[in-house]
């Protein structure tokens, strides 16, 4: 898996920013909260629910937006309708 991460690119702070992400070290307001770093764990985008790195990349509804416009882009650009599925 983390050798995977020096084939995808070169650049070393997308590099550390997978890395992050696959360790579960992303930086999120859940975590700034419980260090007492900030007075409230909800996400910035949304301000629903608390920002977790599963809600701030994948079930914020701000975020789902994101994905339905790369989805869109990918399908246009591939001149395709295919169902082009997004999971964690």
């Amino acid at each position: 898996m983390f050798g995977q991460i020096m084939k995808i690119t070169f650049d070393t702070k997308l590099r550390s920013f997978q890395y992050k992400y696959l360790m579960h070290i992303v930086p999120n307001n859940e975590k700034f909260f419980k260090y007492g770093m900030i007075e409230s764990s909800l996400c910035d985008f949304c301000s629903a629910l608390s920002e977790s790195n599963i809600h701030l990349f994948w079930e914020c509804p701000n975020v789902q937006l994101f994905w339905c416009q790369i989805k869109n882009v990918l399908n246009e650009k591939l001149n395709t309708s295919s169902e082009i599925m997004f999971t964690y």
